[in-house]
């Protein structure tokens, strides 16, 4: 992420904090209902000097669009309320980033959070200029997850500064103190140490009261920070200078880091983490009069894998995903009571609900707490609540762990197929927890689809009928489910039929779209069937051809982006897709000589195709199996020669005879019609 982005990019963590650093040279100023203090940079934070040049044998020296002069962090952790300072001097070179160079956002929440801006300045030929007053600072609530369905309460402190010019430095600097009560001080700081732009001096500090054991993780980096003492504390301190940029790549593992990273944290351990957590899930609480009569439903249910997945379903499906995250309510959920009445709840409220309800019918149960975006790699850092954005559902049932999702919607099937997404690792919330667990039950548990199409090449060889049936599990049936949920049949037959007449040109919709939802086996089935006008590629009274494509796997085969990477790749997994051709001609009919079996495997994915003649016609079976969720950056020339032969291999032509009698007929017919043509 990048400071032209992101003017305030050193809060990798949402903001924690800002309550009061007023003094008696603070001024409060309100806008839009809330306020931010005017404050002089705090006695506790030492101040960076900003160089006056940049080296001419520093990154960025030449052929950038953006410099970052400073960029400093600093936070003080021995009062009870974390204080957070930051500094930043930046630099548009070029008139088309001026855009990002005179703007910049804050965001704070103002239940337990106060604003504090230390400075605005910004300097043109070797001088400062203090840009505080003529600054136009706007708070304002905008809410911009409120369409995900999410209302959060954060501010955005908006602040622009007019005239900035091509090589005028601009710095700003505020501080944060205080935390969200509810974690209870369980967070960590992480530091990003690069960006996609150079840095001319990046700083982290972290200080610590006495009797506090220090501790920190690396992340792609080996520059260990320094560990000082204080007459009150020690500090944490990494500095690096003359940075480069590093390079950004789309598609990397969520758990993989792009820049390197520092996290630094007072010393704990998971089961303090657990600790934490525990007080804010309590057990045995009641439940609605409603949901005791579905219980004693649930319980005449012939297993308890049944019972497990009609409760699920429930959670799931009947109370719709919204989350409240204001003041405790971002970490502590509501009660299962108060979910179930409401009808609504984020990942925690409706984790707490399910935990109930399968605890009542003798099922152990407990929340987990997991991460979305770093998935595994939290394990790779430090303990810490803050870690986790998540909340999913450990059971045990019949001595065999399941991880249910409550947030998910519209999962079918037997037990095993409603579980929850891979996150790679998971604190379940459970006295007896001392450390992550491995999720590893979930790694071979794959979202399956196969498509049969059927080409009915007619008696007449001009049109061909073209039936298609679609089969789908797991995670890819639950998504199909949601979209027939929030659509309409016709929609999804014209969408369906759409789509085909892209790929094969002309056609007509020959029998309207049958769903089939087999929700006890949690397999979907979708028949099409149309009419194809113009399927051929080439005619001739003697001679036709026609291609079939593997469209359905493609695109996990296609190439695009550059293909000179220093980062992993991230590759779809766990997924099985096949996709079946069958091509039935008229009597008399013969096909050319069909290509050879393709396949191809390398640790991240299997390819096959397999060409059969049949009865009346051939088939033509193509697989794709993920193996991994990456490419090494060692294995992606190969993988990536890999995958072009599989796409040369998708697409599949044949050459087709009509029996000579046929062909005559047709020679007649063509005639006929020229002769019969009216004249001009």
């Amino acid at each position: 992420m990048s400071l032209r982005a992101l003017a305030g990019v050193c809060l990798a963590l949402s903001l924690s904090a800002l309550a009061g650093l007023a003094g008696a040279a603070d001024t409060r100023h309100e806008s839009g209902g809330f306020y931010y203090y005017r404050s002089p940079v705090p006695d506790w934070v030492e101040v960076a000097t900003v160089a006056s040049s940049w080296p001419a044998d520093a990154p960025g020296a030449s052929d950038t669009s953006w410099r970052n002069w400073l960029i400093d962090a600093q936070v003080d952790r021995r009062t009870e309320r974390r204080r957070r300072y930051f500094d930043t001097a930046f630099e548009a070179t070029t008139e088309a980033m001026l855009a990002y160079a005179g703007r910049f956002t804050i965001d704070f929440s103002p239940d337990y959070q106060t604003l504090h801006l230390h400075r605005i300045e910004l300097r043109r030929d070797g001088h400062w200029q203090d840009r505080m007053a003529d600054a136009r600072i706007t708070l304002a609530q905008r809410e911009g997850d409120f369409e995900s369905d999410m209302s959060t309460g954060t501010v955005s402190a908006l602040m622009v500064i007019a005239d900035v010019r091509p090589g005028d430095v601009v710095r700003y600097a505020y501080s944060v103190e205080g935390e969200n009560p509810v974690m209870g001080g369980h967070t960590h700081d992480a530091f990003r140490l690069a960006w996609t732009d150079p840095i001319l001096l990046r700083r982290v500090r972290v200080d610590f009261a006495p009797g506090i054991e220090p501790s920190y993780r690396l992340i792609n980096s080996d520059q260990a920070p320094a560990l000082l003492e204080l007459e009150d504390g020690q500090r944490l301190q990494w500095v690096g200078e003359n940075l480069a940029a590093v390079a950004q790549e789309d598609n990397t593992p969520p758990w993989y880091s792009t820049v390197p990273m520092i996290e630094v944290a007072p010393r704990k351990a998971w089961r303090d983490v657990v600790a934490w957590a525990t007080d804010l899930y309590p057990r045995q609480q009641p439940l609605p009069a409603e949901l005791e009569a579905r219980l004693a439903q649930w319980q005449t249910l012939s297993s308890p894998e049944e019972r497990v997945a009609a409760a699920l379903q429930a959670v799931q499906d009947e109370v719709r995903y919204f989350s409240v995250l204001l003041g405790d309510s971002t970490h502590r959920p509501a009660e299962p009571m108060t979910s179930w009445d409401r009808r609504f709840g984020d990942c925690k409220d409706k984790a707490l609900l399910l935990v109930h309800l399968l605890e009542r019918m003798g099922v152990q149960a407990n929340p987990a707490l997991v991460s979305s975006q770093r998935e595994r790699a939290i394990g790779e850092g430090l303990p810490a609540a803050s870690q986790f954005d998540h909340v999913i559902v450990e059971a045990e049932v019949n001595g065999r762990r399941y991880w249910l999702d409550p947030t998910l919607t519209h999962q079918r099937g037997p037990l095993a197929m409603r579980q929850a997404s891979d996150f790679g690792l998971a604190l379940p919330i459970s006295a007896s927890t001392a450390a992550l667990r491995d999720m590893s039950e979930l790694r071979e548990l794959r979202s399956e689809r196969s498509v049969h199409e059927r080409y009915v090449v007619q008696e007449d060889g001009r049109s061909v009928r073209f039936e298609i049936t679609t089969e789908l599990r797991g995670g890819a049936a639950n998504q199909r489910r949601r979209e027939i949920a929030a659509s309409s049949a016709d929609r999804l037959s014209r969408d369906f039929a759409d789509y085909y007449r892209r790929l094969h040109g002309e056609l007509q919709v020959a029998e309207p779209l049958r769903i089939e939802d087999d929700e006890a086996a949690g397999v979907l089935r979708m028949h099409e069937t149309y009419t194809l006008q113009k399927p051929w590629n080439h005619e001739s009274p003697s001679h036709r051809t026609i291609d079939f494509y593997a469209d359905m796997i493609a695109p996990l085969l296609r190439l695009e982006g550059a293909l000179e990477r220093a980062h992993p790749l991230w590759r779809p997994h766990p997924l099985t897709l096949e996709q079946t051709v069958v091509l039935v001609l008229p009597k008399d009919w013969s096909s050319g000589e069909a290509p050879g079996d393709v396949e191809i495997s390398d640790h991240a994915f299997a390819y096959r195709r397999e060409i059969s003649r049949i009865d009346g016609g051939l088939r033509i079976v193509q697989t794709y199996r993920s193996e991994g969720d990456h490419v090494p950056v060692e294995a992606q020339a190969k993988h990536f020669d890999q995958r072009r032969t599989a796409v040369d291999a998708l697409s599949v032509r044949m050459n087709l005879n009509p029996p000579r009698e046929s062909s005559a007929r047709e020679r007649s017919r063509r005639l006929r019609a020229l002769i019969e043509q009216p004249t001009q």
